[in-house]
């Protein structure tokens, strides 16, 4: 007995892809064409603001950090962390944005 499904000719079988595809593909889509606007570090705070110009629009995400008591300082690793934040608080804006624009074309 065979469990395999196999689709039938004409059938679609697309399938939209999950909200967390979406959010990755397109945090990979944007990483380079992102740039720092601002980058402000003070120990044990490391702030950064980031800048996308996409799909002519320009969004801005901004992303903290801050050391933990008994951890090392590394401003490096702050700094990524932060642009991190950052680029996933400009994917949140962007996706909450094509949603709005979804339900607009909707009605």
């Amino acid at each position: 007995m065979s469990t395999s499904t196999t689709s039938q000719p004409g059938s679609s079988s697309a399938v939209a892809p999950t909200r967390r595809e979406r959010r990755e593909e397109l945090h990979e889509k944007i990483k380079p064409l992102i740039k720092v606007v601002v980058f402000e570090q003070k120990r044990p705070y490391t702030m950064v603001k980031l800048e996308l110009v996409y799909r002519r629009a320009i969004w801005y995400g901004v992303g903290f950090t801050k050391v933990a008591v008994p951890d090392k300082w590394d401003p490096v690793y702050g700094r990524c962390l932060a642009a991190t934040k950052a680029r996933a608080d400009i994917v949140r804006q962007i996706m909450a944005h094509e949603d709005e624009e979804a339900k607009d074309n909707d009605e």
